[in-house]
């Protein structure tokens, strides 16, 4: 997570045997430097990035592992002046 980073929401469920996760959270700094932190990162956690976009100031990357586990992440400047809005989805292996 980045440095400074704070939750302001999440939650999870079970189906099929995949365990899904969600998790909202604020990081004071640009939604573009935000977004450079998780293209670095998540590939040193073993996450390869399948698709990544950007449009209007919004962000979106896709990642996957080769168990075909899946983490998704939006970007976006939020309301609050000099914080970027992450919300982070993972689907994992239960």
């Amino acid at each position: 997570m980045p440095s400074g980073a704070r939750v302001t929401s999440d939650s999870s469920f079970t189906s099929g045997g995949q365990q899904t996760s969600s998790l909202e959270i604020y990081v004071k700094d640009k939604a573009e430097n935000v977004s450079e932190f998780f293209k670095t990162e998540a590939p040193k956690k073993g996450w390869e990035n399948a698709f990544s976009s950007q449009s209007n100031g919004e962000y979106l990357l896709t990642f996957s592992t080769a168990d075909s586990e899946g983490l998704t992440i939006s970007i976006q400047e939020s309301d609050t002046p000099g914080y970027a809005k992450v919300t982070l989805v993972v689907s994992v292996k239960g």
